[in-house]
């Protein structure tokens, strides 16, 4: 468990707080820098943040218009841009010379306490309110309904896109390989960080193969046919003959890890293995059912996911559409 005292929630708002107010909750990959904010730095802006920047803005023309809502976002637990995480010192392994991070021993972390941590957030801020709508996408989308389940007097609405209810074994299954890929890489450090935004070229190979992964997951094979050439290409000396494809997927992952941390990103993968609305409970329906019937509910998902497939929704509709 972590301490009171070591716990840090890193967060940003947009709007008056008087404005009914919009929650959205950012994935393992974002922070709670939905869009533009004067606290955003110029590398942060390219490293978790500016997320939602065409759907969150000043005007009628966003879909979430700040002057007519109050916007809050929190940077989740165990993420490394700037809420308690592995990153963080551990005051009890502080020695004379050096600050140690939590590292690989930070705790084991769920979407259970992730919902906590956003309503520890929300009580910080004195948002009392009702909320008008929870909205999140992927681990976001987690935390929504996680949060809807068991905070459900203090929203009206939500939306969950491309999420489960309750993670399934195939995500699992692909999830366990690409933690494995991490810890094996040789430069893995289950006490340090893997951080090094100016130094691309060392990154955490480990780190960089799993995003690749992640990124075919996420993306169609239709996408893939259609966008990239089909023709084998000579590049330069250093990366010879490849597909436009592989230099795609290489960027992706030497991007990603050039700003993610390796301990964080095995913490929150466990984090997501674990969300399960049923847990506690006799059955997952009983655990679904904590959700009043008189919210208003959107789920959406993407037939082209692979990781998380439009039937873990449709099985969460079906229990809620039932009542």
């Amino acid at each position: 468990t972590l301490p009171a005292s070591a716990i840090n929630i890193h967060y940003a708002t947009w709007g008056i707080k008087s404005n009914p107010t919009i929650l959205l909750c950012p994935s393992m990959s974002n922070s709670c820098f939905v869009t533009d904010h004067p606290d955003l730095s110029q590398e942060t802006k390219f490293h978790g943040g500016l997320w939602w920047q065409e759907l969150v803005g000043n005007g009628p023309k966003y879909p979430i218009d700040i002057n007519k809502y109050h916007v809050v976002s929190f940077t989740p637990l165990g993420s490394p841009f700037g809420s308690t995480s592995p990153l963080t010192i551990n005051p009890d392994a502080i020695d004379n010379d050096n600050n140690k991070f939590y590292g690989s021993s930070f705790p084991h972390i769920t979407p259970i306490d992730q919902a906590k941590f956003i309503r520890m957030g929300l009580d910080s801020l004195g948002i009392n309110d009702k909320l008008f709508c929870v909205i999140g996408g992927s681990m976001g989308g987690m935390q929504v309904l996680e949060y809807a389940a068991q905070f459900p007097d203090t929203y009206d609405k939500f939306v969950a896109i491309a999420t489960t209810g309750w993670t399934s074994p195939s995500t699992v299954a692909l999830r366990s390989i690409q933690r494995k890929i991490v810890k094996l890489d040789p430069r893995y450090n289950p006490q340090g960080t893997s951080v090094d935004i100016d130094q691309l070229e060392d990154v955490l190979q480990g780190l960089l193969i799993t995003r690749m992964i992640g990124t075919i997951c996420y993306r169609s094979r239709t996408e893939f046919d259609d966008r990239f050439d089909w023709d084998l290409k000579h590049y330069d000396d250093e990366r010879g003959d490849r597909f436009e494809v592989e230099n795609y997927l290489e960027y992706q992952g030497n991007k990603f890890a050039g700003y993610y941390d390796a301990n964080c990103y095995l913490t929150l993968s466990q984090c997501m293995d674990r969300m399960n609305l049923g847990f506690g409970f006799n059955s997952f329906e009983e655990g679904v059912n904590r959700i009043p019937d008189n919210k208003e509910i959107l789920l959406l998902s993407y037939n082209t996911d692979y990781l998380i497939p439009p039937n873990e929704l449709e099985r969460l509709s079906a229990i809620l559409g039932s009542r």
